[in-house]
């Protein structure tokens, strides 16, 4: 018990002597502080749009996108986005007949998307795929035969 005593005792002066004992009265130079720059805020003049953001454009010509998040408002510039496929004929899908089904091939990033599908069950754009790649329909570029031939209103 003595031992343990005496082991406990020196730890604790060894603990006291590395203990800091400088002045703490001292003043010292107080920290350098980088000021956070203001978070964006959504100017009074921007359009807003239909998904919820707003669109601005600045004194240079310069435009912004602005977005309300759980984080704070996000300002990003504006970017021109790929116009989405609208017709048919620019649609990279091809189909191809199985009988009482159509083949549907789609090309993408992770490779070629297939799926199959009743001829009674084609949905519109499917039907639209399908008759263009049978023919059915022209780009406006072709005509057809009675097109091609004048009309003669005499007859």
């Amino acid at each position: 018990m003595k031992l343990m005593t005496l082991l406990i005792s020196a730890g604790l002066v060894f603990n006291a002597a590395a203990q800091d004992t400088t002045d703490t009265t001292k003043k010292t130079a107080p920290k350098k502080v980088t000021k956070v720059p203001d978070s964006p805020t959504i100017p009074k003049d921007a359009t807003p749009l239909p998904d919820g953001s707003f669109r601005y454009v600045d004194k240079d010509g310069k435009k912004w996108i602005y977005r309300a998040t759980p984080f704070g408002v996000s300002k990003s510039e504006e970017r021109i986005v790929a116009p989405v496929v609208q017709k048919v004929s620019d649609d990279p899908t091809r189909s191809k007949d199985m009988g009482d089904s159509v083949q549907f091939t789609r090309p993408t990033p992770f490779g070629p998307k297939v799926w199959t599908t009743k001829k009674t069950e084609l949905s519109a754009y499917e039907q639209g795929i399908w008759d263009r790649d049978q023919g059915k329909t022209t780009t406006g570029t072709a005509k057809s035969d009675d097109d091609a031939k004048p009309h003669d209103s005499a007859k």
